[in-house]
């Protein structure tokens, strides 16, 4: 058996593992269900981890590399051990679309350079990943009791609503009569990605749309490119084996 043979029957039993890197926690987590949500075959195999912290978006070309190659060694330590499928780095925009395109590509220039084992997906949300939630207010909503569904930007185009969270937490709030409710918190996102699974909302989307019921027409289509450059990255990673192990 040649030595590529051998390596790839090696690889064949180790268990499979995506990796999420990303601004935080919540914001990690509710990656990784996405992309299992997205990916039935990723379910049990996507793990987030707490640092290095991806930081590559404003950085300078020496410490965008110093960031890349941070996570690139913890990558291959645990390639050791286990066939790494995927690498997710997270970092929101702060900027409308298109703004996800090239501050992507940075991420994935600097991962590839530093020679980071797995498929590089560099997930850039615009404005920030409350922005995606605008996509799918009937999730949002089933997280407090009392919250309104934000469902004012349906038909229109979310990568280009500025200020993402301060406007989710308006769009929660009832504006007439009821008992008050908290506001969302950053925290609350995890459940949010929870219910897109759970609500199976992720078929709704495709073609950069997410198509819904309208009000006086038959369909709806609400955009957001940068949650469609997510879900077709996703889409095209290889499959994960099943070894559980």
């Amino acid at each position: 058996m040649t030595r590529a043979a051998k390596l790839g029957a090696g690889r064949a039993h180790r268990r499979s593992v995506v990796l999420v890197f990303g601004e935080s926690d919540h914001d990690r987590k509710s990656i990784g269900q996405l992309a299992a949500g997205l990916r039935p075959d990723f379910a049990g195999k996507v793990e987030a981890r707490r640092a290095p912290l991806v930081l590559i978006r404003n950085a300078r070309p020496e410490k965008a590399r110093s960031n890349a190659e941070d996570i690139a060694k913890l990558v291959t330590q645990e390639s050791a051990a286990r066939d790494v499928v995927a690498v997710l780095a997270h970092e929101d925009c702060d900027a409308t679309e298109p703004a996800h395109v090239a501050i992507a590509a940075k991420i994935e220039r600097a991962l590839a350079a530093a020679e980071c084992p797995g498929a590089h997906v560099a997930v850039t949300p615009a404005w920030e990943i409350e922005a995606w939630w605008l996509l799918f207010p009937d999730a949002v909503k089933e997280v407090v009791a009392g919250w309104r569904a934000p469902d004012d930007w349906l038909g229109k185009d979310v990568g280009q609503v500025r200020n993402a969270k301060e406007t989710l937490t308006t769009a929660l709030r009832r504006t007439r009569g009821g008992r008050e409710v908290r506001d969302y918190h950053e925290a609350d996102s995890i459940e949010i990605a929870r219910h897109v699974v759970r609500l199976t909302l992720l078929a709704s989307f495709a073609d950069d749309h997410r198509k819904t019921p309208g009000k006086g027409v038959a369909v709806t289509r609400t955009r957001s490119a940068s949650f469609g450059a997510f879900r077709t990255k996703i889409l095209a990673l290889p499959r994960v084996n099943g070894r559980e192990g």
